[in-house]
This record gives C-alpha cells, sequence and structure tokens, in this order.
C-alpha cells in the first residue's frame, strides 16, 4: 500500500512539473526527436558531439537568461519539501514559460549558417 501511494505522488510530480516529451508519441520507443530544437540538428552533417555542445551551450544561454525565475522556484522548493508540485506552481510556471520562450531555433539556425559558412563549429 506505501509503494502505491508513493507511484501516485511520483505520477502527480511527473505530470505537474515536467513538460510533455519531443519524442515521437506514435512510436514511445523512438528516440529521435519529432519537434523542438533538437529536431532542427537532425540530418546535418555535424557530429553527435557537436550537436550535444549546441544543445547544451543554448541551456545554459536560456539559464542565464532565466535566472531570477529559476532561483525563485530552488527557493520554493526548499521551503516547501514534498508539498513543492502544490505549493509552488506559479514559480514553476513563470520558471518554465521564461525557458520556453528563449529562441532556441533561431540560436541552432544562427550556429547552423555559421558551421555552413565557415565549415567550423566555435562553440
Amino acid at each position: 500500500n506505501f509503494f502505491c501511494r508513493t507511484n501516485l505522488w511520483i505520477l502527480l510530480w511527473i505530470f505537474l512539473c515536467h513538460p510533455t516529451s519531443s519524442t515521437s508519441m506514435n512510436n514511445p520507443l523512438s528516440t529521435r526527436p519529432t519537434s523542438g530544437p533538437a529536431a532542427l540538428l537532425e540530418g546535418t552533417k555535424l557530429k553527435q558531439h557537436q550537436k550535444d555542445k549546441i544543445l547544451t551551450k543554448i541551456q545554459r544561454e536560456a539559464e542565464a537568461v532565466c535566472k531570477n525565475e529559476i532561483t525563485n522556484f530552488g527557493e520554493c522548493a526548499k521551503a516547501n519539501g514534498i508539498l513543492v508540485a502544490f505549493k509552488c506552481r506559479d514559480q514553476n510556471r513563470c520558471m518554465l514559460e521564461c525557458l520556453q520562450a528563449y529562441p532556441r531555433e533561431e540560436r541552432i539556425k544562427d550556429f547552423l549558417k555559421e558551421f555552413n559558412e565557415t565549415g567550423k563549429l566555435d562553440v
């Protein structure tokens, strides 16, 4: 009975706090992204480690822009512990909106344009 309640809380946490996956919903075993920033890198001549560096750099840029929202959510989570899913909804929503508003696709296009023009990737 304890494990059932624990699993319910975990599922509730995932549902409330995590955006939907960007992988294909038709094939749940598929690891290829069908939308979002990573999908723009599919089919390019970049090696996997270069793609990973680009995505990591863009994520770090987004985190720098949204530092206040991330900090607010972190403080709320520390203060509320296990009730974070209920008590920190507003902070979580603000943080996710800020992170999702960052122009990832434009930054990826900039990196790809640079790579196509120079043949090098400065990440």
